[in-house]
């Protein structure tokens, strides 16, 4: 069997781990496999050598149907010179985030052409994404609803969708998809620290260190640690550590690493960058996630292997799953009351309907 994987990049993160535990599990089995990214990996994030590297693939909020044309054939090929011909599954990730425009196109094509698709969806424009969402509304189906689900979601005997938690699975089979089509896949757990790693700044070493170890794009919610950092006492450092990998995320990340700045608030953004991160796990005293959407929840399941204790919030749509299944996770909160005089009530709302009115 010869299986095709897409994705965007295999910089460090939660789809980056998931691709490289899937084909560590196709090679214990013998099973071919290609791995199509826009750029070269870096070894420490992705350490197997089945890297085909097709640039087209890179983030793109643009679309035009030549270029989506070339990007397919350029992926065909690819197989056919690696193979003699085109793989028995095309294994696509996010394919319906609007991270690249062309892919949902190229992959309805593929399944009008009766191609084998398995989509394994990490997270959806649907889901608090709604810039993402209307870019593909616009963009891709000239704001036709029906149209748009008929290009980023085709049916089939041929298609099937892979969904890493119980929720997405449950809307899609209630939406319309076919039962069998929906399969629940967890997404693989690997995480060994080298227990011989240690930092070589005093001040992660001799502080309470709490760890962010996330990429720190909008859904992480980094606001929320600044809050527990200018509320915290005594000699409590806070840290994440990556910047967002997409260049459109920036600027609210540095809006955030700006205010800390300005505040003089005990956080260090990219700690990743500067450390090796098995080393910031063993320096840390307690991790962290202030997240307010997360697709399988990695987050919550990583600190019980290392062991470190897991603090922050909960997202009982997505730790439901775990629960059930016996996994303690008790020093979460699911809601995190301010004094509204901290703010000022027409303040807020004034906030929020600007935000609504600019997003809706």
């Amino acid at each position: 069997m010869r299986v095709a994987i897409l994705h965007y990049h295999l910089k460090p993160g939660g789809v980056t781990r998931v691709i490289e535990n899937t084909v560590r599990e196709l090679n214990r089995r013998n099973i071919k496999s290609l791995v199509f990214c826009s750029e070269p990996p870096d070894k420490k994030a992705y350490p197997f050598e089945n890297v085909r590297v097709i640039p087209g693939l890179a983030y793109s909020d643009q679309f035009d149907s030549s270029k989506a044309a070339s990007l397919k054939t350029e992926l065909e090929q690819s197989c056919r010179a690696e193979w003699g011909g085109l793989p028995d599954l095309w294994h696509v990730n996010n394919h319906s985030l609007a991270k690249n425009l062309e892919v949902p196109v190229i992959v309805s094509n593929w399944a009008r052409e009766g191609q084998k698709l398995l989509l394994q969806i990490h997270d959806l424009a649907e889901d608090g994404r709604p810039e993402n969402y209307k870019s593909l509304l616009v963009t891709l189906a000239g704001k036709d609803l029906q149209r748009l689900n008929g290009i980023l979601y085709p049916t089939g005997d041929h298609v099937a969708y892979a969904f890493i938690n119980g929720r997405d699975r449950n809307f899609f089979s209630q939406s319309g998809v076919e039962e069998k089509s929906c399969h629940l896949l967890a997404n693989p757990i690997h995480l060994e620290v080298n227990e011989d790693r240690t930092v070589d700044d005093p001040e992660l070493q001799d502080k309470n260190f709490i760890l962010y170890p996330t990429r720190s794009i909008r859904r992480k919610n980094m606001g929320e640690m600044l809050l527990w950092a200018a509320a915290s006492e005594g000699d409590t450092l806070f840290g994440s550590t990556l910047a967002p990998a997409n260049p459109t995320a920036l600027p609210i990340y540095e809006q955030w690493v700006k205010l800390a700045d300005e505040l003089n608030l005990p956080v260090h953004f990219g700690l990743g960058e500067k450390h090796n991160f098995h080393a910031l796990l063993n320096a840390a005293d307690a991790l962290v996630t202030t997240s307010i959407a997360e697709g399988f929840g990695l987050a919550y399941l990583e600190p019980a292997l290392i062991p470190k204790q897991l603090i922050g919030r909960d997202l009982p749509d997505i730790t439901g799953d775990f629960k059930d299944a016996g996994i303690r996770l008790d020093n979460l909160y699911t809601r995190l009351e301010v004094p509204i005089a901290w703010i000022g009530y027409e303040r807020l709302r004034e906030r929020v309907h600007a935000s609504l009115f600019r997003y809706y």
